[in-house]
């Protein structure tokens, strides 16, 4: 799944929700999201990425430029990963739409981020 999101020059959006990705998944899924230029949309909620996949996929969000839309709810991320999201927040100015409910983000992961620009988040 990971190599062909790297690869993908088509696919806009995405649905992986309840596919038990985990974290190894997560990873992977973060890694392609680095280099990925088409994918718009991306739910990957209800897929146990805990804190590694959720740092993965924070990171990428650093460096992505595409990606509008992310569903990240039920998937056990904590202190660690809901703090990477939050930091490239600073930075990502194309996400517009963000779900991190029903995570384990604590008072650390869940706090507040200057954010790069106004986003939508339900």
């Amino acid at each position: 799944m990971g190599e062909a999101l790297r690869v993908n020059t088509v696919l806009q959006d995405l649905d992986l929700s309840g596919n038990h990705v985990g974290k190894v998944g997560g990873k992977a899924v973060g890694e392609a999201l680095r280099v990925n230029t088409v994918l718009q949309t991306l739910n990957l909620s209800r897929n146990g990425l805990d804190e590694v996949g959720g740092k993965a996929v924070g990171e990428a969000l650093r460096v992505n430029t595409v990606l509008q839309t992310l569903d990240l709810s039920y998937n056990d991320l904590d202190e660690v990963g809901g703090t990477a999201v939050g930091e490239a927040l600073r930075v990502n100015t194309v996400l517009q739409t963000l779900d991190l409910s029903w995570n384990r983000l604590g008072k650390v992961g869940g706090q507040g981020y200057r954010l790069a620009e106004p986003l939508a988040t339900h």
